[in-house]
């Protein structure tokens, strides 16, 4: 009975570690991250597991940009889930990529349980491009869904940009 048990919370505990794992960011956590400057982004992402890739410095009206990789892989680039955060004078985006479509139905339905409503949608070099916006946040999110080829195998990708309201306003005219 104690086997049985001890057999019982090993389980428990593999299951809680891994889904502490593959949820590795909320969608709250991103929001608050999108307000942060570069270097309480890099210690906390840093703080989560996420590996530092590159930063290109920001060059008059030109963004400065840092990014970063989550579960990289050894042998080459890529990795279950990408952010890039950029920054000006004027604007910060937080751009967060993965490939894991749960991961993305949570940020969704996190989009829209804030109250963001669909602004437009078009395609765009064969992806599928959402705006929703939040006027009581001041926010808005770019949702893209792609497609891309490795091996014999398709695979989709997700990407969400988080935006001032301001800035997404901007990119309409």
């Amino acid at each position: 009975m104690i086997k049985i048990k001890k057999i019982t919370l090993l389980l428990l505990f593999s299951f809680f570690t891994y889904s502490s794992v593959s949820q590795n960011l909320s969608f709250s956590e991103l929001l608050i991250l999108s307000d942060n400057d570069i270097a309480e982004i890099e210690e906390k992402l840093t703080a989560k597991n996420w590996e530092f890739m590159g930063a290109v410095p920001q060059n008059g009206p030109i963004y400065g940009t840092v990014s970063f990789a989550f579960d990289k892989s050894r042998y080459d680039d890529s990795a279950v889930a990408f952010i890039q955060y950029m920054q000006s004078d004027h604007f910060n985006m937080l751009f967060i990529q993965t490939i894991d479509k749960q991961k993305y139905g949570q940020y969704l339905k996190s989009i829209k349980s804030l109250g963001s409503v669909l602004g437009h949608t078009e395609t765009d070099n064969g992806a599928l491009v959402k705006f929703y916006k939040n006027t009581d946040i001041q926010k808005a999110f770019k949702v893209e869904i792609s497609t891309a080829y490795q091996g014999n195998r398709t695979i989709n990708n997700y990407k969400i940009t988080i935006m001032s309201y301001i800035h997404y306003m901007l990119l309409l005219i």
